[in-house]
This record gives C-alpha cells, sequence and structure tokens, in this order.
C-alpha cells in the first residue's frame, strides 16, 4: 500500500500528464524505453525516471524559452 504523499505526488503526475496531452507533448513506450515528444523527440537512453523526465524538458523546453 502506498503513503499518502505518495498517492497525492501520483495524483499531481496523472494531472501534469494530462496537460502535456492537451499541449502536444507525448510519452510513448518502445522497445529501447520512453520517447518524449514536443514537436522534437528525445529519447533518454535510460528508463523513464523523474532524472530523465527533467533531462527531457530541459532539451525539449530550454530555460531560454521560458520568458518567451
Amino acid at each position: 500500500m502506498i503513503r499518502r504523499a505518495q498517492a497525492e505526488a501520483l495524483l499531481k503526475l496523472a494531472e501534469a500528464l494530462e496537460e502535456c496531452e492537451r499541449n502536444g507533448v507525448t510519452l510513448t513506450s518502445t522497445d529501447y524505453g520512453v520517447d518524449i515528444s514536443a514537436g522534437a523527440t528525445w529519447r533518454p537512453d535510460v528508463q523513464l525516471t523523474g532524472v530523465a523526465v527533467r533531462l527531457a524538458i530541459a532539451k525539449l523546453y530550454p530555460k531560454s524559452e521560458a520568458a518567451e
């Protein structure tokens, strides 16, 4: 059984993934892992982890674009 904090974090993740879908960002399972796509595709060489997602976002959405 998971703890309340874990359940809340998973719900936030679900909400974030739904927002990504509405904005054209997808995560696709492949034979090699997961592709993260937002017009361009980034394929982490590791399993889908928090760090891998952070790296993908940094690559697909550089901080310099955040101000636009």
